[in-house]
């Protein structure tokens, strides 16, 4: 379930208009691309401490 949510977010220069707009005047910052992967692995590691404190509490 978690790793069809992840799944989009492996080829976002292909969604944008493909690679060679990514790499000419469209050109996208590396933190752009990191941020919404960094938020989305937080959000997956917060709920994961949350199911297993409430199954070892």
């Amino acid at each position: 379930m978690m790793m069809t949510q992840a799944a989009p977010i492996v080829l976002p220069t292909k969604q944008f208009g493909g690679d060679h707009d990514y790499q000419g005047r469209h050109r996208v910052p590396l933190w752009q691309f990191l941020v919404p992967i960094i938020v989305m692995l937080v959000v997956i590691a917060a709920v994961l401490c949350c199911i297993f404190h409430r199954r070892i509490a």
